[in-house]
C-alpha cells in the first residue's frame, strides 16, 4: 500500500488505516509518505515507481507480457 500523509482526499487517520490493513492482507507493505497530492503516483511519480520496483524484486513477483 503507497499512500501519503498530506493526500487531501483521504482520512487524517490513513496511516492508522494502512496498518490495520496490513493485518489482514497477506504480505502487505507499506510506504507512507509524508508529502504528496492525490494521486499520488502524479505528484510523486519517480519515488513510487521506485516503490514498485522494490516491492517486485522483493517478492519476486513474475510479470506477464
Amino acid at each position: 500500500m503507497i499512500g501519503s500523509k498530506d493526500d487531501e482526499m483521504c482520512r487524517d487517520d490513513i496511516e492508522d488505516e494502512y496498518n490495520e490493513l496490513s493485518k489482514i492482507v497477506h504480505d502487505a507493505t507499506i510506504e507512507m509518505f509524508d508529502n504528496g497530492n492525490h494521486l499520488l503516483i502524479l505528484s510523486r511519480a519517480i519515488e513510487v515507481a521506485d516503490s514498485i520496483k522494490r516491492f517486485i524484486h522483493t517478492n519476486d513477483i513474475k510479470m506477464s507480457t
